[in-house]
């Protein structure tokens, strides 16, 4: 074992002028450390950028407005009233309709044939007419069971469009602590750069005089290329994050920010039994389930008032014709053919199948309404048990990070002293460069993941929030999750 020891420690001292050689190992580092350094200066691929400073409140007013998919939607929510418009008024109002009607007219003849008895005439013939449709008094509320169907479902997908509105707006609250967040890890990250790169430049100074011996000095070396490495990967996840929020706002592809709050750190102040009882009306899972239940009622009743021979009273309201052309004018009502009396009207209009499709006398048809409403009934069970199930997840997360956040709190002023007396002492050659290493390690980890908490605490409870279907808690606005931050 010594003639191990003293192999190797014969081979360092025959090694080592070689490493630590002032001029030969300054020329070496000098193009690495150029190399590291331009790295750090690297330029945008997309040009310069824009900069500009940003408040939470500010950032989710700019996204709900400028946003593109919202754009979108505010369209989608314009197409669902004009369509539920005409159903309204095609429900509850008789048609009344202007309409031109003209026969062919001839404009001119290419070749003419040997028979011209059946060409077309020059004249302008035609019906101007002004007139109701047939109107529906009384179908034994089948029309009227498929209107509020269809009125239930443009409630539901306006709701919808809502919800999708409001997850944007989550989406943005969550997007601007991420960036936050990174923004402070990456200010670690730089401290701990900074630290690392004085211990390098000094152990280099030292090496070149030959004060410290080649383990050491790798040692600072290795420390200040993982720094470097650190702070790198800190930029390029800030720099990603930014962009994100940046799509979000409907800003500028690579504007960057400065931001002005911080994450207003506070415990959750909702109960879990209320989160449930919030989440059976809001959740939007369960609130789809709930249409689907209605809809799904009244089909297998319209579907059991479809196989009985009921009558369909309805009215003729006629129309008043106007015929033009050929030398003649006149205008009659007529509310059919040969018949202009306005008459209430009842017909049957019944079918049921014997063979195909929907089976001996519509049984499927009916066994299909059947499974369609109990199909809904354990959707509903199946979304509320889930909704459920990520409350109670969130809920433990939102514990466990508030634990973790109080740990490191009380942690971190211990760690930076603990730093402090470390690089003193290791300055003074009172401790090892290991321990200095240690030190600083666990500093800049704690910082991180109190900020990477932090930020996990405030997502997790806007999550939550989304799984019950609220835009914030009752009593608290997740506007003011966010306060100043202090320069």
């Amino acid at each position: 074992m010594k003639t191990t020891t003293t192999l190797l420690l014969s081979g360092l001292f025959l090694i080592s002028p070689k490493i630590i050689h002032a001029q030969s190992t300054e020329s070496n580092l000098s193009k690495e450390e150029l190399y590291v350094q331009e790295q750090l200066k690297e330029k945008s691929l997309d040009g310069p950028s824009s900069i500009k400073s940003l408040g939470l409140q500010a950032a989710i007013e700019q996204g709900l407005r400028k946003n593109h998919l919202q754009k979108v939607r505010d369209y989608q929510l314009s197409l669902l009233d004009l369509n539920f418009e005409d159903d309204k008024e095609s429900f509850w109002m008789p048609k009344l309709s202007l309409n031109l009607t003209t026969e062919e007219q001839r404009i001119t003849t290419l070749t003419s044939g040997n028979s011209q008895t059946g060409e077309t005439s020059k004249a302008t013939v035609g019906t101007l007419s002004l007139g109701f449709d047939d109107y529906t008094l009384f179908n034994w509320g089948k029309d009227y069971l498929a209107y509020l169907n269809t009125k239930n479902t443009f409630f539901r997908e306006k709701e919808k469009l809502n919800e999708q509105k409001r997850d944007l707006k989550h989406s943005i609250i969550i997007s601007y602590f991420n960036l936050y967040q990174l923004f402070q890890i990456q200010d670690a990250a730089k401290d701990q750069l900074r630290h690392a790169s004085f211990i390098y430049r000094l152990n280099k100074e030292k090496a070149s005089v030959k004060k410290i011996n080649v383990q050491q000095y790798y040692q600072a070396r290795s420390e200040y290329l993982i720094a470097q490495r650190a702070y790198h990967e800190a930029k390029a996840n800030t720099q990603i994050a930014a962009e994100q929020l940046a799509e979000l706002l409907g800003d500028d592809v690579g504007t960057e920010y400065v931001l002005e709050d911080e994450v207003n750190y506070e415990k959750l102040r909702l109960s879990y039994n209320e989160s449930l009882s919030l989440a059976k009306k809001h959740n939007p899972a369960v609130l789809d389930a709930k249409t689907s239940i209605e809809n799904s009622i009244r089909s297998e009743e319209i579907t059991r008032r479809e196989d009985l021979p009921l009558p369909k009273i309805s009215v003729k309201l006629g129309a008043y014709n106007h015929v033009f052309g050929n030398g003649q004018a006149s205008t009659t009502f007529s509310t059919g053919t040969n018949n202009n009396d306005v008459e209430v009207v009842a017909s049957i209009n019944a079918s049921w199948a014997l063979t195909g499709k929907d089976g001996l006398l519509n049984r499927r048809k009916r066994e299909l309404a059947e499974v369609n409403k109990i199909l809904a009934y354990k959707q509903k069970d199946a979304y509320t048990r889930s909704a459920h199930s990520s409350i109670k997840q969130s809920y433990k997360k939102i514990q466990k990070f508030q634990n973790l956040i109080a740990i490191l709190e009380a942690n971190i002023p211990t760690l930076q002293k603990s730093f402090d007396a470390a690089l003193e002492n290791y300055l003074n050659k009172r401790t090892s460069y290991n321990d200095y290493h240690l030190a600083l390690e666990e500093l800049i980890e704690a910082r991180k993941e109190l900020e990477i908490n932090k930020f996990l605490h405030t997502q997790e409870k806007i999550l939550l929030a989304k799984a019950i279907g609220l835009e914030d808690f009752p009593g608290q606005n997740f506007e003011k999750l966010a306060k100043p931050v202090k320069r």
